[in-house]
């Protein structure tokens, strides 16, 4: 695995062989020059610490950013360890639920998930940042090659020569065009043992990092998927498993695709190198063809030598005076449009200056008008007022003390005046306000009912008609009325009721003016049936949606979940029921929640009966209808839905994943009618849709 991450850059291997293959075969002109510090790094023998915020802000921020996204810092530049005000935050962290309790209603739960959660995005970015930090530090530290190592160009680099160096008058290499190699001492020996050693830990580094960014994304998804049980609402479905699935996905397609890019590379270097060996084995070369050839390049490298010498010397006088001009040339346009745009610029300053100080003397001009007018107006007041004799001044006070006791006489003389008409207008735009609570029907102040558009109850409409109700009051009401009327011509006596009670046989004497007792089998009596007319015919009066939870006195989550599958499919907020007896098979304890139910009336009815009828009952499975037996005697039918069928609403379908799996629970509805009977009951269900099965027990 190693040897094929180090191999999975063929171009840079090709390139680094090619040049190395050049520089042993290049002549004086080209030198080898050992590698120097300088070369390779920056001057740092004077670090600069960085300066330290003064501000509280700028503190945080820094430490922040080493929090959300940890880096390695030279030692050289930053101290071995720095204060941040991040390193109190366990502390704030576990006391921050406790204040948010004791400051808001359920606050703790709330901000211990918030800071769940929190601290698991923390986790997240790091499983998706940190592993491609690592793995480009390992690319970006790593030797090119290592081969270059073994032969012993570890410190060794290909540079032009100068004029100046003196290796350029070294002798010309010999006929056979080998370059002699400079011998490596013990310390290049060590230093390249030690950089093969790095080079192999840098591959084992690389793979690591590349594993890391497959693994660390699946372990902060389950990270995540561990937390998201221990959050204090599960059943709200905060973290589901879409959110899990496209995280692991958007997090594993950078990885993947740079995986599919290093195997294509692969397989593109294995096909260059096939075909040059292919191209190596067919081309055959004798060695009398390649000494000709070795031969014929060392007579061209010496005559190009030769030639560089003499133009050289002759043409470094003509070469400088022809650049100067070529210099002048090329840059005389620019300093001229610079001229230009230098004299426009003072132009326009010049202008600007004029034109303030013309301002300038303007507003001056008007300034001292202003102030001269104002001293005018001034003095000739102060004229006026000391021409006034005493005279003028004793006719004031006169007229004064007249005026005076009229202005007060008048203020109160229209005082009732003016109370009148307020309380005029008051009474005017007076609204009768209802109590706003109801005392009995003995306190004076009564509430109007609630039909009546001054009440606190009242509620506008219906503007429109559920699509059942509509059917009902168009269609299934008069065909009820038709089925059911019982025709009594005018001046036909009721026939004798029968007896519903029961007397008591024998001769006791304590039966004498005994009541008489009730019916067998049943502890209060049934209805009586009415004649159906027009004023009776039976109709919906309401619905009741109950649901037992099992094992809520011991967990509350499933009594939350019940309440909001109920409320959900009803639109109508439930009431919790207590146990009122202890039931171990049960899981019954007295006084604790065991049940939730609700009660529909009006529009909430007919949408939920409608929903019940065309889109639930349809999709159960071997579903015949509900038993003919269920009825009460008095015109109320009940059934029950399994869990199953719970589902099956929309309001619950659409939101599945927000429910806890398996904690959706079953219901029991209950459909109270006018009728009063069972049998006037299952014809008015029947019309609307339900369908029945079984012997019908009346």
């Amino acid at each position: 695995m190693a040897d094929n991450s180090a191999r999975m850059a063929p171009p840079s291997n090709i390139a680094i062989t090619n040049t190395k293959n050049s520089a042993r075969a290049s002549i004086s002109p080209l030198r080898n020059k050992p590698l120097g510090r300088t070369s390779s790094f920056a001057d740092s023998s004077t670090p600069l610490r960085h300066r330290r915020s003064s501000t509280f802000s700028d503190s945080i921020i820094s430490s922040t950013d080493d929090l959300l996204l940890p880096k390695a810092k030279s030692p050289r530049l930053e101290p071995q360890w720095e204060h941040s005000h991040w390193h109190s935050a366990p502390l704030a962290l576990a006391l921050l639920p406790a204040v948010g309790g004791l400051l808001f209603t359920n606050g703790g739960p709330v901000v211990t998930d918030v800071t769940l959660l929190g601290l698991a995005a923390i986790f997240l970015n790091w499983s998706v940042r940190l592993p491609w930090d690592w793995y480009y530090s390992t690319q970006s530290k790593r030797p090119e090659e290592a081969s270059g190592l073994e032969e012993g160009y570890s410190d060794i680099i290909i540079e032009e020569g100068s004029d100046n160096d003196q290796d350029s008058k070294s002798p010309s290499p010999t006929a056979s065009g080998a370059e002699k190699i400079p011998k490596l001492n013990e310390n290049d020996a060590e230093q390249s043992r030690l950089q093969q050693d790095s080079a192999s830990e840098l591959r084992v580094h690389e793979l690591l990092a590349l594993f890391s960014c497959f693994m660390f994304p699946m372990i902060g998804a389950w990270l995540l998927h561990t937390i998201r049980f221990q959050l204090s609402r599960p059943s709200e479905g905060l973290v589901s498993n879409y959110n899990l699935t496209i995280f692991l996905l958007a997090s594993e397609l950078r990885p993947l695709s740079h995986l599919i890019k290093m195997i294509q590379a692969r397989t593109l270097y294995l096909q260059r190198t096939l075909n040059t060996y292919i191209t190596a084995e067919d081309s055959t070369t004798s060695p009398s063809t390649i000494l000709d050839l070795t031969s014929r390049l060392n007579d061209l490298e010496t005559h190009v030598a030769a030639s560089a010498n003499t133009a050289t010397s002759s043409s470094s006088s003509a070469t400088t005076t022809q650049l100067t001009a070529e210099v002048r040339k090329s840059i005389q346009p620019d300093l001229d449009a610079l001229n230009r745009a230098v004299r426009r610029y003072e132009k326009r300053a010049t202008l600007l200056t004029m034109q303030t100080e013309s301002r300038l003397q303007d507003l001056e001009a008007r300034m001292s008008d202003a102030i001269t007018l104002a001293a005018a107006a001034e003095r000739t007041s102060y004229l006026k007022t000391s021409r006034r004799g005493s005279a003028f001044v004793l006719l004031d006070w006169i007229c004064a003390a007249v005026v005076l006791p009229v202005q007060a006489a008048w203020t109160l003389g229209s005082l009732p005046a003016k109370a009148a008409t307020t309380a005029l207008s008051a009474a005017e735009g007076y609204q009768f306000r209802p109590p706003k609570y109801y005392r009995g029907p003995l306190h004076p102040h009564q509430p109007p009912p609630p039909t009546d558009p001054s009440s606190r109850l009242f509620i506008p409409g219906p503007f429109s008609l559920p699509r059942l109700q509509q059917t009902y009051n168009s269609t299934v009401a008069p065909d009820l009325l038709t089925l059911l009327y019982k025709h009594h011509p005018p001046g036909t006596l009721p026939g004798p009721s029968p007896q519903r009670l029961r007397s008591w046989v024998g001769d006791s004497p304590y039966f004498k003016n005994r009541p008489l007792r009730a019916p067998r089998g049943a502890p209060t009596l049934n209805l009586l049936r009415r004649p159906i007319t027009f004023r009776n015919v039976p109709t919906l009066e309401k619905i009741v949606v109950h649901s037992f939870v099992n094992g809520a006195s011991v967990d509350n989550t499933l009594l939350h979940v019940a309440g909001m599958a109920v409320q959900a499919i009803t639109n109508v907020r439930c009431t919790v029921f207590n146990a009122k007896k202890t039931i171990p098979k049960w899981d019954l304890q007295a006084g604790k929640p065991s049940a939730v139910a609700c009660e529909l009336r009006g529009e909430d009815m007919w949408c939920f009966l409608a929903k019940l009828v065309d889109l639930v009952m349809p999709r159960i499975r071997d579903f015949n209808g509900v038993s003919g037996g269920s009825g009460d005697s008095n015109g109320n039918l009940a059934f029950g839905l399994s869990s199953d069928v719970v589902g099956t609403f929309p309001e619950i379908e659409v939101n599945y994943d927000s429910y806890p799996p398996k904690m959706i629970p079953g219901i029991a509805v209950m459909i109270c009618t006018t009728a009063t009977n069972d049998k006037e009951a299952r014809l008015l269900l029947s019309s609307l849709g339900v369908p029945f099965y079984g012997q019908h027990v009346n």
